[in-house]
C-alpha cells in the first residue's frame, strides 16, 4: 500500500479561457497561469516536510513546465522527487456551458489515470493547489483504511447558490440522471478536496461516463445540469451507496482577507490542510517568494518548532494583526515611499512578481501607467490591462519600480542607463521576510 498526494495545474489555451474567482485577467496568459503554478510549488514544499514517506504527484496538461524569473520550475519539482504526469482534458465542456471553471472536470481525467496505474489499496489525497499542509497526513491516511472515501462538506441550505445550483436544483438534477428516487436534498461536497482508496476511484470510474453523458444530454436540452466538479462528485458520492468518512475535520475553506471575507476561527490552527483561495495571490506568493529565495525557509529550527504558526503568519491565521507583521511594516514603508512620488510611475517586470505588485499598489490607489521589461516579445502587448514597454520607451520623469527577482541584474542595467537609484528608481520588495 502507497500513499500519494496530488494537485494539479490546468493551463487554458487560447480561446477556451474561463472565469476564475479571486483571479480576474485572462486564464490563458502567462502571468495568470504562473500564480497556480507558484502555489503548486508552496503547495509540494508543505506537504513534502510534512509527508516526506508519501509519493507526491503533479498533473498538469502542459508539456512547458514554465521558468519563473530564469529558474526552471521543472527541475525544481525534479529536486523535490515530485513527479509531474501530463494528460490532457477530455472531459470538455462546449463555450456556452458555464461561464466559470470550464478546467475544473479535469478531475475526472486524474482520477481515470489513477484508478489505471495504481494499486487497488492505494491511497490517495487529491486537492487544489491553492491548499497548504500544516501538519502530517497520517490521520486522513489511517481514516482511510476504515473507510473507501472521505468527504468534505459544506453548510449551504438549500436555497444558496453553489455555482450556478442551489441544493434544491441539484436535487432536480440528481432526478433527471439517477435512476433511483432522491428525496432529501443533497449535501454539496467540495471539490477541492478528494480523498479515497484506488479501489472507490475504480468503481466511480465505472459510473462516470454514463453519468457525464446524461449531463451533457441535459445541457444540450437546455435544462440544469451540474456546472462543475463537485456537483457531480457530489452525485458520484450518493449514487455509490458507499459508507463514507467525513474530511472536515481535516481541512476547510477559509476566506482569510477583510476586504473580501475573513472567516477564520481559533480552530483553524488544529487542522491538517487550509484551503486558501483567497491567497493565490497575497500569502500563498509571500511563501512563495521566501521559498523560492531561500528553500530551507521551512527547515529552520524556529519553523519546525512551530510550523502552524509560522505558516499562519503569511495568511493571518488565526489573528489577521499577527499576518507577517515584519513583511506588513516593509510593505507599508516602501508604500510611503511611492506615495510621495510625484510623476508617472512604471514597474520593471512584467511577470508574476510584477502583477503581484501592481495589485498591491491598486489596492492604495497607485496606477503605474506601464510594465517595463527586457523581453522584446513583450513589447506592446498588455498585461493586466497595462501596456508592457521597452525601458526606452518610457515617459521622461518616470520612477521605476524594480518587481523582479533579476532585480541585481536590472538595478545595474539602470545604473548604466544613467538613471539614479533611490531618486529614480527602487527595488521593491514586495515581501520582507
Amino acid at each position: 500500500m502507497q500513499n500519494y498526494i496530488i494537485t494539479w495545474v490546468y493551463c487554458d489555451p487560447q480561446t477556451e479561457e474561463s472565469s476564475y474567482t479571486q483571479m480576474g485577467s485572462n486564464s490563458s496568459e502567462t502571468s495568470f497561469q504562473e500564480i497556480y503554478w507558484k502555489c503548486a510549488y508552496v503547495f509540494f514544499k508543505t506537504s513534502i516536510i510534512n509527508n516526506p514517506s508519501a509519493k507526491h504527484l503533479l498533473f498538469t496538461n502542459n508539456q512547458d513546465i514554465p521558468f519563473i524569473e530564469g529558474v526552471s520550475l521543472k527541475d525544481k519539482f525534479a529536486s523535490m522527487n515530485v513527479e509531474v504526469i501530463e494528460i490532457p482534458l477530455t472531459f470538455n465542456t462546449p463555450p456556452d456551458y458555464f461561464f466559470s471553471w470550464r478546467n475544473q472536470f479535469y478531475l475526472f481525467d486524474i482520477l481515470a489515470y489513477l484508478g489505471r496505474h495504481l494499486e487497488p489499496d492505494d491511497n490517495v489525497i487529491v486537492l487544489d493547489s491553492d491548499c497548504i499542509f500544516t501538519k502530517p497526513a497520517e490521520p486522513i491516511f489511517k481514516d482511510l483504511v476504515r473507510y473507501p472515501a472521505l468527504v468534505y462538506s459544506l453548510p449551504f441550505n438549500e436555497y444558496e447558490d453553489i455555482h450556478g445550483l442551489s441544493r434544491m436544483q441539484m436535487l432536480d438534477v440528481y432526478n433527471k440522471i439517477s435512476d433511483s428516487d432522491y428525496a432529501e436534498y443533497p449535501t454539496y461536497y467540495g471539490g477541492e478536496w478528494f480523498a479515497a482508496k484506488v479501489s472507490y476511484i475504480r468503481l466511480l470510474n465505472s459510473m462516470i461516463p454514463n453519468i457525464w453523458l446524461k449531463n451533457m444530454n441535459l445541457h444540450l436540452q437546455g435544462k440544469l445540469k451540474f456546472n462543475e466538479e463537485a456537483h457531480m462528485l457530489s452525485f458520484l458520492y450518493d449514487e455509490s451507496c458507499a459508507e463514507l468518512g467525513s474530511a472536515n475535520s481535516y481541512i476547510r475553506r477559509m476566506w482569510t482577507i477583510s476586504s473580501i471575507r475573513r472567516d477564520i476561527q481559533n480552530t483553524d490552527t488544529e487542522l491538517i490542510i487550509w484551503h486558501c483561495p483567497s491567497e493565490k495571490k497575497y500569502g500563498i506568493s509571500a511563501l512563495f517568494d521566501s521559498l523560492w529565495q531561500d528553500e530551507n525557509n521551512l527547515l529552520t529550527e524556529e519553523a519546525q518548532l512551530h510550523l502552524t504558526n509560522h505558516l499562519g503568519k503569511y495568511f493571518g491565521i488565526p489573528n489577521e494583526q499577527e499576518r507577517n507583521n515584519s513583511t506588513d511594516q516593509g510593505v507599508l514603508k516602501q508604500i510611503e515611499s511611492i506615495q510621495r512620488i510625484h510623476g508617472p510611475i512604471a514597474i520593471f517586470g512584467s511577470g508574476s512578481y510584477g502583477v503581484s505588485v501592481l495589485n498591491l499598489l491598486h489596492n492604495f490607489d497607485i496606477s503605474p501607467y506601464a510594465f517595463i521589461d527586457n523581453d522584446s516579445k513583450r513589447w506592446g502587448t498588455l498585461v493586466e490591462s497595462i501596456p508592457v514597454i521597452s525601458l526606452n520607451e518610457m515617459e521622461d520623469n518616470t520612477f521605476i519600480l524594480i518587481a523582479s527577482y533579476a532585480s541585481t541584474e536590472i538595478e545595474k542595467q539602470l545604473l548604466d542607463h544613467g538613471l539614479s537609484k533611490d531618486d529614480q528608481f527602487m527595488i521593491y520588495t514586495f515581501y520582507n521576510n
